[in-house]
């Protein structure tokens, strides 16, 4: 820049020592005044003209970089992309065979199911619950019946009612599993 402005002013004021040396200070004063316009003029002009020279080398560098970062960006995201459709397909296919197995487990239950058609009913259950209940209440009619023979107290009627219920329970039971 400074290069620049030294050539502008050497080249307009090259005149000047003529002027200078005839002795006419106003038309030398007059030479400055214009050759000074016209050097501001000329320097601004090529800075402007170089400004937007430098201005565009930057705009088309840039986009040059924005290019080359998008592209990058774009080969690393088709890369993630890729390795991650390799995965998803691996976890449908395994998911696909776990379908399958979990289809032919439920068919072989079905199959189960069918040939023990009957063999845990709602009547199974319910005998299994009266036979528990029965257990326990003739286990608790003999805890009543030792208290009272041991002499650590113990009450007739929770002896009976221990006793009645127990009974009823293995009772209805057997009337169930027999039926």
């Amino acid at each position: 820049m400074d290069a620049l402005i030294k050539r502008e002013v050497l080249a307009a004021f090259a005149g000047l020592e003529e002027s200078f040396a005839a002795g006419d200070d106003d038309k030398a004063l007059e030479l400055i005044q214009t050759q000074g316009k016209t050097v501001l003029a000329s320097v601004l002009s090529r800075l402007e003209d170089e400004g937007q020279l430098l201005s565009a080398k930057l705009s088309a560098r840039l986009e040059q970089l924005a290019d080359e970062q998008t592209a990058e960006m774009l080969k690393k995201y088709e890369d993630r992309l890729s390795s991650l459709q390799v995965a998803n397909e691996q976890a449908r296919t395994e998911l696909r065979n776990e379908l399958q197995n979990l289809q032919t487990l439920s068919k072989e239950y079905d199959e189960l199911m069918a040939n023990k058609a009957g063999s845990f009913s709602r009547k199974t259950f319910v005998g299994g619950a009266a036979f528990l209940v029965g257990l326990s209440g003739v286990g608790a009619a003999l805890n009543e019946g030792l208290k009272m023979a041991l002499g650590a107290g113990g009450d007739v009627p929770t002896l009976a009612a221990n006793g009645v219920l127990g009974i009823a329970g293995v009772l209805y039971y057997l009337k169930t599993k027999g039926s």
